[in-house]
């Protein structure tokens, strides 16, 4: 479904427990990002270059989830990163890339001995 012109806020996507990739970038999707937590068969999402706010959900790290892909770059995400995205343990990809995340990436991210590819905002200009 990517690279349409799909826009609005998302249906409830809970209900696809079976799906194993949803990738809806390059849309014009808005609201707040969706739980995915009860789509325990996933393992690729890309919610890229839409227009979702918010936060990303602590629930997004259920260790139930096969997640190994997780792409939010080109939203307008703000806040934290969740540390419970550490319980992602078959993560390869993360692209947090052009949002407006703050803080600091958590110490628990080190447990992720299988991410291979970490997209995140550049750090702040030093203050002079």
């Amino acid at each position: 479904m990517q690279e349409n012109d799909f826009e609005g806020p998302l249906p409830q996507l809970w209900r696809l427990k079976s799906l194993r990739q949803l990738d809806l970038s390059k849309n014009r999707f808005n609201g707040s990002l969706p739980d995915i937590n009860a789509m325990t068969a996933l393992t690729d999402v890309d919610f890229s270059s839409n227009a979702f706010s918010g936060t990303i959900l602590p629930s997004w790290g259920n260790t139930k989830l096969l997640v190994k892909s997780i792409s939010i770059a080109n939203n307008y995400i703000s806040g934290t990163l969740p540390a419970t995205l550490a319980n992602l343990v078959r993560l390869v990809k993360l692209n947090l890339s052009n949002n407006s995340l703050t803080g600091t990436i958590p110490l628990e991210f080190a447990q992720l001995r299988g991410l291979t590819h970490m997209y995140a905002p550049p750090p702040p200009p030093p203050i002079r």
